[in-house]
């Protein structure tokens, strides 16, 4: 798609937008998202990719039947501020990418949490952490420590060091 149809497309999409906002007076209506507009490179078609923000497949239908009933209207109004010699011909067409966005996000989310709780298992039904409790409360523990190595005490007051010898500054 060359620069000038991004153009065009983008200031078509815009005044879409506007229509639907603006001038569209329909109780139908629900939460319409333009997505994006897919252009002709004649400016003959448009293919209007629209998100709905609807509960039930019916109220979705709905609102896509009222985009249809409106599209003369939308068009008319698109063709009166478009400069341009062709008026696209306008397709509504309904973009499942937010709500397959919404469902891999719930898809992920359950993963995380069978994740988690599959990690937490594992320390509850192993035995090391009583072993080691009973081995601590036994004094087993105290002797083995006392048998390692030696390490040297850490110092309790830094070593003193002499201040450098600072020079007077200059009067200027």
């Amino acid at each position: 798609m060359s620069i000038r149809v991004e153009r065009v497309a983008k200031k078509v999409k815009f005044l879409i937008a506007t229509a639907i906002q603006r001038e569209l007076n329909d109780p139908r209506m629900g939460f319409v998202t333009i997505v994006r507009c897919d252009l002709s490179g004649d400016y003959r078609h448009c293919r209007v990719h629209v998100s709905v923000l609807a509960d039930t497949e019916g109220e979705i239908s709905r609102v896509m039947h009222c985009l249809d009933d409106a599209r003369g209207f939308i068009q008319r109004y698109v063709a009166h501020n478009l400069e341009t010699r062709a008026t696209p011909r306008l397709e509504f067409i309904r973009d499942t990418g937010a709500e397959q966005s919404v469902d891999m996000s719930a898809l992920l989310d359950d993963l995380r949490k069978e994740r988690e709780a599959r990690e937490e298992v594992p320390g509850e039904g192993d035995g090391s952490d009583d072993a080691q409790g009973e081995a601590a409360e036994s004094g087993s523990a105290e002797t083995s420590a006392q048998d390692s190595e030696p390490t040297e005490p850490e110092p309790t007051e830094p070593e003193p060091t002499e201040p450098e010898p600072t020079e007077p500054e200059p009067k200027a």
